[in-house]
C-alpha cells in the first residue's frame, strides 16, 4: 500500500486515534495501534546520550543556545522542538515533525546539512587524525519535515538548524536513538514530537 494510503487510514477522534500503520509495516510503527494523541518527549539525559554525547550536545546546543551554533542566526532566529524547561515557557519553540515517506526531502536535507559542513568547516571535514571518519550531524534531523532547508530569498527568517562535524558512529547512534523513539511511541509522518535538552 502507498505511503498515502497508510495514512488514510487513521481514524481521529478528540483523545484517541487508531491506525493499522504497525500491521503494515513494523519498521514504521510500533507499540499500540490505539494511542492517545500527544506530542511525545525525547529526553536527552546524561545517561540516554551516552553513546552519543558529541551529538546530543549539537542538539542541546541548537535548543538553548541557538546563536552559538552554525549557520545560527545568519539564516534563522531558532531551532524548533525545544518544550521549555520544566514545561514552562523559557526557549519553548514548536514541536518537530516526523518525515517518513517523502525521501526524497530527507536527501535534500541532507545535502544542505553536508553543504553547511563543507562551506564552514572546508571539503576535508569528514578526515579524522585518528582515521577515523566524521559525519555531519544535524539538528532538527533529516527525518523531520524541519530538517535542514535553505531560506526562501526575500522571506523572512524563521526557523533553522544546526550541523557539526563530529564522529560517525556518534552520529548513527543518535539517529538509531530517535529512530527507535519515534517508532516505538508509534509516531506517524507528520506527527509532532519535542525534544528535551535540559540533562
Amino acid at each position: 500500500m502507498s505511503g498515502s494510503g497508510l495514512r488514510g487510514h487513521r481514524h481521529h477522534s478528540a483523545y484517541l486515534r487508531c491506525d493499522i500503520a504497525r500491521l503494515l509495516n513494523p519498521a514504521y510503527a510500533a507499540g499500540s495501534d490505539c494511542a492517545f494523541g500527544f506530542q511525545p518527549l525525547y529526553v536527552l539525559d546524561n545517561s540516554a546520550t551516552s553513546g552519543f554525547p558529541a551529538s546530543a550536545a549539537l542538539v542541546r546546543a541548537a535548543l538553548v543556545n541557538f546563536p552559538s551554533t552554525y549557520p545560527g542566526t545568519s539564516q534563522g532566529h531558532l531551532a524548533p522542538g525545544n518544550p521549555g524547561y520544566q514545561g514552562g515557557s523559557a526557549g519553548r519553540s514548536y514541536p518537530i515533525t516526523r518525515l517518513f515517506y517523502d525521501t526524497a526531502l530527507q536527501a535534500t536535507h541532507r545535502s544542505t546539512a553536508e553543504l553547511a559542513c563543507t562551506q564552514h568547516w572546508g571539503p576535508g571535514y569528514a578526515t579524522r587524525p585518528d582515521g577515523q571518519v566524521n559525519g555531519c550531524a544535524v539538528y532538527p534531523f533529516d527525518t523531520t519535515y524541519d530538517g535542514a532547508t535553505l531560506p526562501t530569498p526575500g522571506v523572512d527568517r524563521g526557523p533553522s538548524y544546526a550541523v557539526q562535524p563530529v564522529l560517525d558512529g556518534d552520529y548513527q547512534a543518535l539517529l538509531e536513538s530517535i529512530g527507535q523513539f519515534v517508532v516505538n511511541n508509534h509516531i506517524l509522518d507528520g506527527d509532532g514530537y519535542w525534544v528535551y535538552p535540559y540533562a
